[in-house]
């Protein structure tokens, strides 16, 4: 049997991109604030608050960068149906 083609998952139409906080993982370091400002704030203990829903459009690079830069690999980018 050869190789199957279109194995990745597929994404949904209209998807859009979301910032995710992976809880078990953060240890509120605070360079995910200091990278995305516009998007990221912190509570009082230091710890990340992302509203829910759609990242700007502007703003998915910045938040693909931080995700990238996180030290706990806690913040990732996820493709989220629109609706």
């Amino acid at each position: 049997m050869g190789l199957l083609r279109g194995s990745r998952a597929a994404t949904p139409l209209h998807a859009r991109p979301q910032l995710r906080v992976d809880w078990n993982a953060c240890h509120a370091a605070g360079l995910c604030h200091e990278l995305l400002p516009e998007v990221v704030s912190l509570d009082p203990w230091g710890y990340p608050v992302v509203e829910d829903g759609p990242l700007p459009a502007e703003q998915v690079r910045d938040a693909r960068a931080a995700a990238r830069a996180c030290p706990r690999f806690a913040l990732r980018v996820v493709e989220a149906p629109a609706g």
